[in-house]
């Protein structure tokens, strides 16, 4: 299909797109339109036309680390040294086999093969920079090759390795933690763990509680550790179809404080008596089931009738009276860009609602409040409805912390309905990728 793009901007855009660097809009040279541009820097032209239709004099700008390079940015700043003469006293180069003049036709961009740290004045060269892992170049009208054609590596006058984070041991993190989070529950955990269903709803109800005890203490409330033991008194006292609940138990907490420096699972219980701190009482420890019986399904019983089909009762009713989600589990609405999966998930929604259901709205996409809240008006949804907080919440995170907390939240509140919009934007929050 032929490129009908005739906007200069998007054809800049789509062309070194094309070419496989990675680019988003920017109002100005410092002012991003996007958050987080540092994993949402695309190659998907898609993507890239719906940016411009939306900002079509937005400057482009390019990620170089996102594409494995690294371009260092020699400038003259008013009142500062030249970076030309700072790289010149420092037998650095001022060119390269790719270059081209910065977007304020005052400086030089040198673009090279690997990736860099980001920094202002490179290794003390005033008014020379490096732009790669986590940094971008506002580009000017010069043309970029192809990705794989930037092959000459970061001279070393200009090389600064990406530092290794400083790792501790798991088990030494564990117990810094259990001790500095040791004593009684302040009065929210402890009415939050005295709110808990006995039995569990399942493991997915666990997890988020483990996850919200341990965001509490990371946010200086005390007793964490308390209520992570009563959290587990109650867990291993639930009916499991794990091989070893308190194993599972000890996996959610481990990987709920990777912050403080779990690399691997480890046993809680264990820990916790290595660090000096009480543990569940009355409580013996369970047997461990073949691995086998955990791993495989019965398909015996599967076919014998014994085992229930799961059958949809939950979100938007068909007009033949059936339901399109499945109550308590993750449902997905797969489908490209732009055909409608937003849509789909404001009519199951409005049906939630108009059934008295709650419904918690989380946009990842940023369409925004007012994009959302007008759709479903016009869907027929009640505005006393939407009003009420108890009935219908909106988040839009910028960061993991910020969805941990929703999360939390969500699940003391149980709402009928969640909508994450979408997957493809909730895995960069925690550096995953699709």
């Amino acid at each position: 299909m032929a490129d009908t793009d005739t906007d200069q901007k998007l054809k800049q855009a789509l062309f070194l797109a094309k070419r496989g660097w990675h680019v988003f809009p920017a109002e100005a040279k410092d002012k991003p339109h996007i958050k987080a541009w540092q994993t949402k820097a695309t190659t998907d032209l898609d993507q890239i036309r719906q940016w411009w239709a939306k900002w079509p004099d937005a400057i482009v700008c390019v990620v170089p680390g996102l594409s494995g390079k690294t371009a260092i940015d020699i400038d003259i700043h008013p009142g500062r040294p030249s970076g030309f003469d700072s790289a010149i006293m420092a037998g650095a180069p001022i060119k390269a086999e790719v270059q081209g003049t910065s977007l304020s036709g005052h400086g030089h961009h040198l673009w090279y093969d690997g990736l860099n740290k980001t920094t202002q004045d490179v290794n003390e060269l005033e008014s020379v920079d490096s732009r790669s892992v986590g940094g971008y170049i506002a580009m000017s009208r010069y043309a970029l090759p192809y990705v794989d054609e930037v092959t000459e590596p970061i001279p070393e006058a200009y090389r600064v390795p990406l530092e290794a984070p400083k790792r501790q041991s798991g088990q030494a993190r564990v117990q810094q933690w259990l001790k500095t989070h040791d004593g009684d529950m302040s009065e929210h955990l402890a009415e939050y763990v005295s709110e808990t269903p006995q039995p569990f709803r399942g493991r997915a109800d666990m997890h988020t509680r483990v996850l919200h005890v341990v965001r509490c203490g990371a946010e200086g409330e005390e007793g964490a550790t308390a209520a992570l033991l009563e959290l587990r008194r109650r867990w291993m006292a639930s009916p499991h179809n794990e091989a070893d609940p308190g194993q599972e138990f000890d996996n959610s907490v481990t990987s709920n404080i990777r912050d403080y420096g779990f690399e691997k699972p480890v046993e809680f219980t264990s820990l916790m008596r290595k660090a000096g701190l009480s543990s569940a009482k009355g409580k013996p420890a369970m047997k461990r089931e073949p691995v086998k019986d955990a791993l495989y399904a019965d398909i015996g019983a599967v076919l014998d009738g014994k085992v229930e089909r799961i059958e949809p009762t939950a979100g938007g009713v068909r007009t033949d009276g059936l339901r399109l989600l499945y109550a308590g589990k993750v449902n997905g609405l797969i489908g490209d860009p732009e055909q409608g999966k937003s849509l789909v998930a404001a009519g199951m929604a409005l049906d939630t609602l108009q059934e008295g259901g709650s419904v918690l709205w989380v946009d990842l996409d940023h369409n925004g409040a007012v994009a959302v809240v007008q759709r479903l008006m016009s869907l027929g949804a009640d505005a006393q409805q939407l009003r009420d907080p108890e009935l219908f919440r909106f988040a839009e995170p910028d960061d993991s912390r910020e969805m941990d907390a929703i999360v939390a939240d969500a699940a003391a509140r149980e709402a009928a309905l969640v909508i994450v919009d979408s997957l493809g934007e909730l895995l960069p929050l925690y550096d995953r990728a699709e």
